[in-house]
């Protein structure tokens, strides 16, 4: 069975389609080089969780190659929601039919991406390879780069909370209504795994703003 969590996410989702912006995830990582925060493109829904693409040359790929936890962040404008998963289990897969599949779905230019220029770095600095120009830039995109990767994101801890417009409700209101209105607070829930089990519980939402 969906656990409620994943049910409402996909929802959330579908709602916000229209809005490119709204298909990227926040995700925080804490690495060698300090406390970063990346923005990666929404691919796709696995049973577990969701699926990114990530360039393994990038800051976000080499704190996910180490031991670093991530945190990560989704929001969707439209209908107000949060979505935070708290140290999710990360799995960086580079083989196998979802990884040929994912890159054989790529366009021509995303793909020249991952065998260009190495992200996060200055552009004003020449990189300095220690193979020829020939390994640099491939005969052929049918291969996959060895930089191009899928994470699977499976969340062990969701943080939802859904916020309250109070502009839509103003504007839903007839202009005989004279009575005071109640204040209709954000509601908020924690989805926990435990063991095979997905617990749900309802948390104290943050204070309504102005």
């Amino acid at each position: 069975m969906e656990p409620q969590w994943s049910h409402s996410l996909r929802q959330s989702q579908l709602k916000n389609a229209c809005l490119s912006f709204a298909q990227c995830l926040y995700i925080a990582t804490q690495g060698p080089e300090g406390a970063h925060l990346s923005q990666v493109q929404f691919r796709g829904f696995t049973e577990e969780g969701v699926v990114v693409y990530v360039d393994l040359r990038s800051r976000l790929g080499r704190d996910l190659s180490g031991t670093s936890g991530c945190e990560v962040m989704w929001s969707f404008p439209l209908t107000n929601e949060v979505y935070k998963f708290t140290f999710p289990q990360v799995q960086i897969v580079q083989e196998g039919l979802i990884y040929e599949t994912a890159w054989a779905s790529l366009r021509p230019r995303e793909k020249a991406g991952y065998v260009s220029l190495p992200p996060d770095t200055y552009a004003d600095e020449v990189p300095v390879f220690s193979h020829d120009l020939d390994s640099f830039t491939p005969q052929t995109q049918t291969v996959a780069s060895p930089n191009f990767a899928l994470l699977l994101v499976a969340p062990v801890l969701v943080d939802h909370t859904r916020y309250i417009d109070k502009a839509a409700i103003g504007n839903t209101r007839k202009n005989y209504e004279s009575l005071m209105q109640p204040e209709i607070q954000p509601q908020r829930w924690e989805h926990r795994l435990q063991g095979e089990v997905w617990v749900t519980r309802r948390l104290n939402a943050p204070h309504p703003g102005p």
